[in-house]
């Protein structure tokens, strides 16, 4: 467990040692770990270059930020010193003692079928398999609970490499329509597609969907959802781009009777959130601005 972790690092002058030490470890990972240790001489790590003249003023207190050229992922020098780490680490991770060893083993363990519980949307019944060692679940559909599902969504044949994942997702009331959020190679970006109970896709999609939930309007009209301004690399998940003015479309949770929408306003990660409700009868059918009334306008609690 993570709790029985220790470490300690020892310094040599041409060298360094990274060793483990594990007190109360699994058997398994006591019988697989090797003493060899792995060595990194200092000289290769690349030298990162330092720009002492970025300095931050902070109600008088001076603050120098030599490296933030850094923050700019898409810059030549940022990716050059990326991929020069890169060329360090892999080898080192590549040489790890018992590595193919813990892979083996760790794999065994987890190649066994996997099955969510089952749930009716319309005139279906829906759950989620993973045969053992598949990348992603593959949601199924069946008429009832004592038939074979078929296969109505399959995110593993999106991509050749199977980093293609739902992040979100959200049935129309009737279960005639499924909005799913697909996230690649582990970005936090969306696109946003849309699915009927007889598997056939609809031309819409909504791109550019970040820390968004989805709901649906009661009549199926529409959907709320959140998104930011247009942006540079939708599908790189090493992304560190910050992104401002996170903007509600069709947003959050409407409640059961379809008449209000429930608008949840948080800031970061912090643990508090604001509350808004607008009574969706005031838009008579018109898409445009909307002025919702607030329930809690403090961020001093979480509300839900």
């Amino acid at each position: 467990m993570l709790r029985d972790f220790a470490s300690y690092k020892t310094f040599g002058l041409d060298n360094f040692e990274v060793k483990a030490k594990f007190a109360r470890r699994p058997q398994v990972v006591r019988r697989l770990m090797s003493s060899k240790s792995i060595a990194i001489s200092p000289s290769v790590y690349p030298s990162p270059r330092r720009d002492d003249t970025i300095i931050d003023d902070f109600h008088g207190t001076k603050v120098t930020d030599p490296y933030r050229w850094m923050e700019d992922p898409d810059s030549a020098e940022t990716r050059k010193f990326v991929d020069e780490l890169n060329a360090i680490s892999a080898p080192f991770i590549a040489e790890a003692p018992s590595r193919e060893k813990l892979s083996e083993r760790l794999t065994e363990l987890w190649d066994y079928e996997k099955y969510s519980c089952p749930s009716k949307r319309g005139l279906f019944y829906y759950y989620s398999y993973n045969s053992g060692l598949q990348n992603q679940y593959v949601i199924y559909q069946q008429k009832s609970l004592k038939e074979k599902g078929e296969v109505f969504l399959d995110p593993n044949a999106m991509s050749s490499d199977g980093t293609t994942s739902i992040r979100i997702s959200a049935w129309t009331k009737d279960g005639s329509i499924y909005a799913y959020g697909l996230s690649e190679k582990g970005s936090d970006w969306v696109t946003v597609k849309f699915r009927g109970a007889d598997k056939q896709d609809l031309e819409d999609v909504i791109t550019g969907v970040k820390h968004s939930s989805l709901s649906w309007l009661k009549d199926n009209s529409g959907i709320f959802y959140s998104k930011y301004p247009e942006h540079k690399t939708a599908t790189e998940g090493t992304s560190v781009e910050k992104h401002k003015y996170h903007s509600l479309y069709f947003h959050r949770t409407v409640t059961e009777d379809g008449r209000y929408l429930i608008i949840d306003v948080s800031r970061g990660c912090d643990p508090y959130n604001l509350l808004y409700y607008y009574d969706l009868s005031a838009m008579n059918g018109t898409i445009g601005k909307i002025k919702p009334t607030p329930l809690f306008e403090k961020l001093d609690a979480k509300y839900d």
